[in-house]
């Protein structure tokens, strides 16, 4: 019995110790679990990367960077531990002569997870998780420098001019049709006279025009204010190709 404080028996259940907590569950039995991180260890290391749930993601990083550090045994002993964790010879394989080499200088941390959004089903939080240097990442760079995405500034800026030169062509087509009324005027346009379609088309031609004033006033404050702090540097940011 403890004498120093009479509510001993309630502290001690709230310290109950982490058995079995160690690792996450996902929802599975251990053997299940088990087969569940093989497959997902194989298909990571074929494809390099995958896109998967962010718990499932952070589970099966501790096990990719484990077959690599078996890997760099070079031992048979090595090569069976990686055949236990998965599923094909090819990934045995690969493991061993091609990504062991590439991070044979590095001690760790040679896989990245990024969340990339939230699957529509459920709404589970979304990750990709996949090996550093891999062959989809280079050619992302290289597209990346070849194409480089605009930035927020020069986005809003197309934005303004490519409503612009909408709206000039939808009135150089209304001054066409109105030009073809007036030359046919008795000819009648629905339940219109060509007097009355004549009347439609400016009245429409002077709304756009009116359209047009406001997006020369909106691509003018976008000049006037391109050295905002809010477009600052976002041209250089947005060509980051690392996803």
């Amino acid at each position: 019995m403890c004498i120093r404080d009479s509510n001993c028996n309630q502290d001690i259940n709230k310290r109950k110790m982490r058995h079995l907590h160690k690792y996450r569950q996902l929802g599975r039995t251990i053997k299940r679990r088990k087969g569940l991180m093989r497959t997902m260890a194989d298909q990571l290391i074929i494809h390099e990367r995958i896109t998967t749930t962010f718990a499932k993601a952070l589970e099966l990083r501790r096990h990719a960077e484990k077959i690599i550090q078996l890997a760099k045994r070079k031992t048979n002993a090595g090569k069976n531990q990686i055949k236990k964790r998965t599923r094909s010879s090819y990934a045995v394989n690969k493991a061993i002569e091609v990504l062991e080499p590439r991070y044979k200088h590095l001690g760790g941390g040679v896989v990245r997870v990024k969340k990339v959004g939230l699957r529509r089903a459920d709404a589970a939080v979304m990750a990709r998780i996949e090996y550093l240097g891999n062959e989809k990442e280079e050619a992302e760079r290289e597209e990346a420098r070849r194409f480089p995405r605009p930035g927020f500034w020069t986005f809003s800026r197309n934005i303004a001019l490519d409503e612009i030169r909408y709206y000039k062509n939808a009135i150089r087509a209304l001054k066409g049709k109105a030009r073809e009324a007036m030359e046919n005027s008795e000819k009648t346009y629905g339940n219109l006279s060509a007097e009355e379609y004549i009347k439609g088309c400016r009245r429409a031609v002077k709304d756009l025009k009116t359209k047009i004033e406001k997006a020369e006033l909106d691509l003018k404050i976008l000049e006037k204010n391109k050295k905002h702090r809010m477009f600052k540097n976002t041209d250089e940011r947005y060509n980051d190709p690392i996803i």
